[in-house]
């Protein structure tokens, strides 16, 4: 997959500027910042002509979803590939993350399919209901 590689991270300066925007005015800047470095989120996306790989790694969650939500607005344009997210590093998810699989789900419908996905992860996805809108691959099913 060499057509597009995208790596999102949010930076020090990133959080900063969102910091002083007063986006979470209700928690002091030390405290947020704290919080941020338990929840760190990384997602990475490749794609060619007929599918997107996302690999996603961390905690997905209302202090890290802005990074997430800057892939699902470059994609969700283009919603003829097929979507694989890779989740054998996404440690934990809030009903915020859930929020965008939801969107995500969305956009892509059928195309849509998580791989490596743990089983506290998988359990939420389950008391969520969006097992019965997300397609989990088998646990020994190789990602294209």
């Amino acid at each position: 997959m060499s057509d597009g590689m995208y790596n999102f991270k949010l930076s020090e300066a990133a959080l900063d500027d969102l910091l002083s925007k007063g986006q979470y005015a209700e928690y002091n800047n030390q405290m947020r910042r704290e919080n941020f470095k338990k929840n760190e989120f990384a997602a990475h996306l490749d794609e060619d002509d007929t599918h997107y790989l996302m690999t996603l790694s961390g905690a997905l969650n209302h202090n890290t979803f802005y990074i997430f939500k800057s892939i699902l607005t470059r994609i969700s344009d283009n919603t003829n590939k097929s979507l694989e997210i890779d989740c054998s590093q996404l440690l934990s998810i809030n009903s915020t993350g859930l929020s965008e699989f939801l969107k995500l789900a969305r956009c892509f419908s059928k195309k849509m399919t998580l791989f490596h996905v743990n089983q506290s992860i998988l359990a939420i996805l389950d008391m969520s209901g969006l097992l019965k809108i997300i397609n989990i691959a088998p646990a020994e099913t190789e990602i294209h």
